[in-house]
This record gives structure tokens, sequence and C-alpha cells, in this order.
């Protein structure tokens, strides 16, 4: 999880950028930047950057200046206050836009990350509440009802674009594996720099659902490292339900309260987070669930953690290590009654889940046929294993994992 970058050790263009940003505020130019780049690109990084470049310089001046950065999602706010508390850049209020919005108070810097996942209405607000106002975000990775198209952006705010083409968390396989997901995606312009070389997407094929999730659930802890824990992706709160149950029927353990007279395949309700993180605990496994103010990011900066999300509540974050499991042939990313509404929603969100990793990532499916989305990759793009439990350590060196 640790993403940010001192600025001495940025790369030149983001140092380029941040420096041509940081002048127009010299010149008192209130003019609006937008950072762009496809995702991996670094620029949550540049955005946090500046944010302490600008404090940097303006401390000087002797004047009283309040600073915001603005997420879309808890988690995303979370791991920006983890942040900068190490970097001890105590300067800075960080909330999500929903809050910063209920405060009503205006501020003299505002940073805006994930852009595209607000409603115009939101973006004017916000733009009313600001006296200098940076933005980041890549329309591409818009997956939010009501959210704002890029000619609204435009239209709201007028900025001035600086693109990052340089990809640096995914490998050129992970990228291309996008890029077939979803083929109006421009991440293929991009020029893959991620420093752990190129590991292939592996596709996984399992013979039953509690094979598959036993096994995520087994490699994820054995690959998680303290600074380093994988994570689980899951499209819907009742897959997260039946992870959780079969993590507790495979350890010989009671289930806690909240599953004890439950639906597994009720999408209407949720379960009770912190208590379930809570009996995880207790019980000494590694699982926590991250999202919605539950869970703590640096709980896995002492130990081995792995984080169970959504698709959505991953957004903006990143790890070595990542899971996407239940792609089967059936199974519905998005609800029939939403697709309706908002096509390639679903194409969006595994989007967004695909390029959570910087390292690893593990799709995995049960039954005879994977989701159409993963079903016709071009070759190169990824690596398919079956009966994964069959594989012998001994003579296949590669396959760790196993």
């Amino acid at each position: 999880m640790a993403w940010w970058i001192p600025f001495n050790k940025l790369r030149d263009r983001q140092t380029r950028y941040i420096n041509e940003m940081l002048k127009s505020v010299r010149e008192d130019n209130k003019t609006v930047y937008w950072v762009q780049g496809f995702a991996g690109t670094g620029k949550t990084t540049v955005l946090a950057n500046l944010a302490v470049k600008l404090r940097a310089d303006r401390k000087s001046l002797g004047v009283q200046e309040r600073y915001c950065f603005i997420t879309y999602t808890n988690a995303m706010k979370e791991l920006i206050k983890k942040t900068f508390v190490a970097e001890n850049k105590g300067f800075i209020n960080i909330q999500t836009h929903t809050k910063f919005l209920r405060d009503n108070l205006i501020y003299d810097f505002v940073f805006l990350d994930e852009v595209q996942d607000i409603s115009p209405s939101d973006l004017n607000r916000i733009k009313s509440l600001s006296k200098f106002l940076f933005i980041a975000g890549d329309c591409e990775q818009s997956i939010y009802e009501g959210s704002a198209k890029e000619h609204q952006i435009d239209n709201i705010f007028k900025p001035n674009k600086l693109f990052f083409t340089e990809i640096l968390r995914l490998t050129k396989s992970m990228r291309d594996l996008a890029k077939n997901i979803l083929p109006n995606s421009k991440i293929n312009e991009g020029s893959p720099e991620n420093t752990y070389g190129d590991n292939t997407p592996l596709i996984i094929d399992f013979d039953n659902e509690a094979s598959e999730l036993n096994w995520v659930a087994e490699n994820s802890h054995q690959r998680a490292a303290p600074g380093s824990p994988s994570c689980i992706l899951f499209t819907h709160h009742s897959n997260i339900k039946s992870f959780f149950y079969q993590i507790y029927t495979s350890n010989n353990i009671s289930p806690p309260g909240p599953f004890e007279h439950i639906d597994l395949k009720d999408f209407s309700t949720r379960l009770d987070y912190k208590q379930v993180n809570g009996y995880f605990k207790y019980h000494k496994l590694p699982y926590r669930y991250l999202g919605n103010n539950d869970g703590e990011l640096n709980e896995s900066d002492r130990q081995p953690i792995v984080y169970i999300m959504t698709y959505h509540s991953s957004k903006g974050l990143d790890f070595d290590t990542v899971y996407v499991p239940q792609l089967n042939s059936s199974k519905q990313i998005v609800f029939k009654y939403v697709l309706e509404k908002y096509p390639e929603l679903d194409q969006r969100l595994l989007f967004v889940a695909v390029t959570r990793s910087r390292k690893d990532l593990f799709l995995t499916y049960s039954g005879k046929h994977p989701h159409k989305f993963i079903s016709d990759l071009p070759n190169g793009s990824y690596e398919k294993i079956e009966n994964p439990h069959l594989v012998d350590d001994d003579e296949n060196d590669d396959w760790d994992v196993f």
C-alpha cells in the first residue's frame, strides 16, 4: 500500500506538471487543472505531492490558508490520511466529497480525486467552495450512476489538462487484459513502466465454488505479508457473505451472530462488518472487510492481512496481489435492470477490478465456462490453469503459489 513517492523521486513529467501548477498559483491564476491518465499512472500521487509542495511554498507568506483533499470512497480517504500522517503532513483536511459538501466550508486549496465519479451538481458545489481547485481522474473508470461525463466536467471547470501516459502500476499483460474487457478504453496507448516486470494474469478453473473459495482464501493468506496485504474483490455483498461463511466452515469454527439466521443470497442486507472483523481478530484469522468506514489499512503494516472488498470500494487503491473470484459464465457483475440503464457498467466495474494489481492478478471461476469478458482474451495477456491442486511444486518452480 506504499503508494507515496517523495517529490525528488517522481518521474520527470510528474515534477514538470507539479511545477507548472505551482507557477499558476504563484501568478494567482485560478484556472482549474485536471490531472488525467490511464489506470496506474500515478494521478493521486501527483495530487498529493502538489498539496505538500504548495503548503511549503505558501508557508513563507505567513498567511493562514485552508487545504482539503477530497476522495470518493472511505477506503481511499483512509489511505490518503494514513499517508499524510506517515509523512508528518498534518496540515490538510481529508474528506469524502459527501462530508465536504455537508460541511459547506470554503477552502483556499482543494484537491479532488476521482472527479469522474461525482455528479455535475456536486462538482458545481465543490467549485463554489474552492479558491484554487485541482482535480484528478480518468473517465474510463467511471462506475457510478449519475456521475459526470467528460464533456460535463469540461463545461463546469474549463480545465487545463495534464495527461500522463506512463503506466506505473500495471504490467503490459494486465493492460492488454483490461483493454480486452473494455474495448473502448485507450489504455493500450499508455506505456507500461511497472518495475515488477510483466507478470501475466492467471485464469484458474475449479471443479466447484467451495474449492475455488478455499483456494483463494488460503493462497491470498500465503501471499500476504506485513506492509504488503493481499486483496480479494467481489461484486456484491452477498458474495462476501458466502466467502466469509466458507472461511468459518473450512476453519471449523462456529460462525458469529450475523450468520446464524441469514440468507447468504439476500442482496438487500449487509453484514455487520465491525462485528465480523472483530470475530476474525478474535480467532486470529487474517481476513478483514475494508470499506464503508470498516477495516483499518494501518493493521496491514504490522501483520499479513487479506482485505475483502467490493469492486466499487477498491476504486483508487492498489495491491501487490489481487484476486477476482466467481467469474463464472452466469455471473451478474451488475444487476440486469441497472445494466439496461447504464450499458457497459459491468465492463467498467471489471476493468476497475483487474487494474488494482501492481504485481500478481488471479481471476478464478468454477464450472465449464468463464465469464464472457475473460473467455476470449488475446494470446499473451493471460495464462490458464485447471485443477491447481494437482500442480506439483517440485516440478513447477514457477508456480510457487500452488
